[in-house]
């Protein structure tokens, strides 16, 4: 379970919101790191290594990322 909060820390949830925002604590980067890194056949696609990327930069700064739902 990756904690979480949706769109304000009013609301602590796990996982993302799929409409919304969600805010991804420094302390859940890893975690959102691995679920991103364990897709396999898409492992290899730009957008998701471009995201690793983001996530360890913001995980290195101990930084919140925003996850922008549909």
């Amino acid at each position: 379970m990756m904690k979480t909060y949706f769109h304000t820390y009013e609301r602590p949830a796990n996982g993302l919101a799929y409409n919304g925002i969600t805010l991804i604590p420094p302390e859940s980067l890893p975690i959102f790191l691995d679920i991103v890194l364990s897709n396999k056949t898409r492992r290899k696609s730009e957008e998701l290594i471009d995201l690793a990327i983001k996530i360890k930069e913001a995980q290195e700064a101990k930084k919140y990322m925003i996850h922008y739902g549909i």
